[in-house]
């Protein structure tokens, strides 16, 4: 017998709680660690995300998938000591020791990646010194270019072939299970968004054979969530472009970042990558997975190095000769030795960056406003994530933001009243605009009004 969603019994909670409370990140952890090959993850065309189905006659009630599930809950404190022996001290960055940009010296790497070419030069000379025997990364399917494919990559060839962001769902942790069979000895690299490095840690607590496979968790930054597939879709219908005519598509790529998205079709077109992007979230709520939007962790925080695009770290409008870098934040020892045996092998390029440089990014400050969210939503009595995570400092604005945030919540929950969120979410910009600049007035004045001391001048 086959159920949608995920079975349980009343004395086992396991992922279907998670997926009925709508928190079901479509990360695949479930699929990926189940002993009995009870779950599998499939796409819901409907909702253009991926969700868990179980067939009942092989479920054993194990609950081992909800404890593994990053959707309903990730203990960060745990986690952080049970990875890097304590806790962060910085708690927008997370753990980390060193902070770098850099960029791949092969040219050709560089110039068909999202932003320098790191990640895949690093899976490239890992594999070449022996230091991993393949890498679990995502391509796009042949014969379904839309739709992402998670394998291990065990030569250079395919690391090559997974290059590039994939800005679609993906349940990358389905291939742990490829991991967990494989020959007691081998070693894996393993790349990710950062709720596949959360699925991966708490299943690596769960299986210690895991984690000694898994020597090298290298997090992508992912600071607004992916494209449902819903959102992608509508995007090729914008472009005049029918979805079953799609042979391949390069997401970004390019020379200078952002790129150039490239679909071939009964042609090839071009299309600067920010068009897709700012058509997605011109409606977030809509083509946005609703989960993406509570998540706390941007910047992979439990990886062992992050990297993400220097160019959409530091805000991206302005155009800058450091914007086909990747940005890398090194964690721990592990990352940070991978990271500069790559570089004395000349392999990569590293440029030394102060970690309050990238305290500056972008997306630094989004723990601020999620947080935020999240405890308004839950005060609401709404169904949240528990991080168990330190809380950052917020502010007045952020909690303006999150009132705004639940009512788009609201109105995209609701189809016939799509209509009004083009028109809510400008008169939103202009809201926003005046209490930022009135929040800055109010900054400037109590500055000039107070001397180093902190006493008063007038």
């Amino acid at each position: 017998m086959v159920t949608n969603h995920c079975g349980m019994n009343n004395q086992k909670i396991n992922i279907r709680k998670v997926y009925e409370d709508g928190l079901c990140t479509g990360c695949g952890t479930c699929a990926g660690i189940c002993s009995k090959n009870a779950i599998v993850m499939k796409i819901n065309w409907s909702k253009g995300i991926y969700e868990p189905i179980i067939d009942d006659a092989k479920c054993n009630n194990c609950g081992v998938c909800y404890k593994a599930c990053p959707g309903h809950g990730v203990d960060f404190i745990d986690l952080s000591e049970f990875i890097f022996g304590k806790q962060a001290e910085d708690t927008r960055l997370g753990n980390y020791s060193n902070c770098y940009a850099g960029y791949s010296t092969d040219g050709n790497l560089r110039f068909n990646s999202s932003s320098g070419g790191l990640v895949t030069q690093v899976l490239i000379f890992a594999l070449k010194e022996g230091i991993i025997d393949g890498a679990l990364v995502t391509r796009m399917k042949k014969d379904r270019p839309l739709e992402p494919e998670p394998f291990i990559a065990r030569t250079e060839e395919e690391i090559m072939a997974s290059s590039g962001s994939k800005f679609s769902p993906v349940a990358v942790n389905v291939a742990l299970k490829e991991i967990l069979n494989a020959k007691k000895d081998e070693k894996f690299a393993f790349v990710g968004l950062p709720c596949h490095i959360q699925g991966v840690r708490k299943a690596e607590k769960l299986h210690k054979e895991l984690k000694g496979k898994i020597v090298l968790h290298l997090g992508l930054f992912c600071d607004s969530g992916v494209p449902s597939f819903t959102g992608i879709e509508y995007f090729m219908k914008q472009m005049g472009i029918k979805v079953k005519e799609i042979k391949r598509i390069d997401y970004r790529r390019g020379e200078f970042p952002p790129g150039m998205m490239r679909i071939e079709h009964e042609k090839i077109t071009q299309v600067d990558h920010l068009r897709f992007w700012n058509t997605i979230f011109r409606l977030p709520f809509v083509f946005i997975p609703q989960r993406c939007i509570l998540c706390c962790d941007s910047r992979a925080d439990l990886a062992d190095v992050s990297f993400g695009s220097w160019w959409w770290g530091l805000g991206g409008e302005n155009k800058t000769e450091k914007s086909d870098l990747t940005a890398v934040i090194c964690r721990n020892d592990i990352g940070n030795k991978i990271m500069n045996v790559a570089k004395e092998k000349t392999k990569i390029n590293l440029i030394k960056i102060d970690g309050k440089v990238f305290s500056g990014f972008k997306c630094s400050d989004l723990k601020k406003s999620d947080l935020t969210k999240l405890f308004i939503l839950k005060h609401m009595h709404k169904k949240v994530p528990d991080y168990n995570l330190r809380s950052t400092k917020t502010n007045f604005v952020c909690f303006v933001k999150s009132i705004f945030f639940y009512l788009e919540l609201a109105l995209a929950s609701r189809k016939y009243l799509h209509g009004l969120l083009s028109l809510y979410i400008m008169t939103k910009r202009y809201t926003v605009g005046l209490i930022c600049q009135a929040a800055v007035k109010i900054k400037i004045k109590r500055l000039l009004n107070h001397n180093e001391h902190g006493q008063a001048i007038f």
